[in-house]
């Protein structure tokens, strides 16, 4: 998925970073665990196949996140590719255009995106609040929690090392 010319990400990453950095910063405020959201840098992307990582206490996830049905198999084989060279296992973490973009379209995402998320690749990153102006009272907060839940959900149900990785807050910060 990622398209970066460096550092500019499709739509559905750029929504996707933002709605697990912001679950990541309120499961920090619960203090169940720590946890972080790394967007790949250049190296992390073209030798791995990541486009971020999730942090866990001191424990990654690697994602390459698609939000189309034809590239995913491609990712598939990309990683087994890097795994079977010796590189690590990828998660290829499928996420819905249409939840993605009701974000993006928000009027408050792109002032959001660009203090919170952008130039800041390589960085762990967890936030409290979703938008600079508005805080939590934002209607893009919602959208944003409603989108981490639903790729909470698509964690938990997987079969892999992915649903340890799960995000949990106990309620929504509006």
């Amino acid at each position: 998925m990622a398209q970066h010319g460096w550092s500019e990400r499709n739509l559905a990453e750029s929504a996707t970073l933002f709605a697990l950095a912001y679950r990541a910063g309120l499961a920090n405020l619960e203090g169940k665990a720590s946890f972080f959201i790394q967007p790949a840098d250049l190296e992390m992307d073209l030798k791995g196949g990541v486009d971020f990582r999730i942090r866990r206490n001191n424990n990654f996830l690697r994602v390459d996140a698609t939000d189309s049905r034809r590239q995913k198999p491609t990712k598939i084989r990309r990683t087994v590719e890097f795994a079977k060279g010796g590189g690590r296992w990828v998660y290829i973490l499928k996420v819905d255009w249409m939840e993605a973009s009701s974000i993006a379209i928000d009027p408050c995402f792109t002032r959001a995106y660009d203090q919170f998320i952008h130039g800041r690749d390589g960085q762990f990153i967890a936030i409290d609040r979703a938008c600079p102006i508005h805080g939590n009272e934002c209607v893009l907060a919602r959208k944003l929690w409603n989108f981490g839940e639903s790729i909470n959900r698509t964690l938990a149900s997987s079969k892999t090392q992915a649903h340890d990785f799960v995000i949990p807050v106990s309620k929504p910060p509006f």
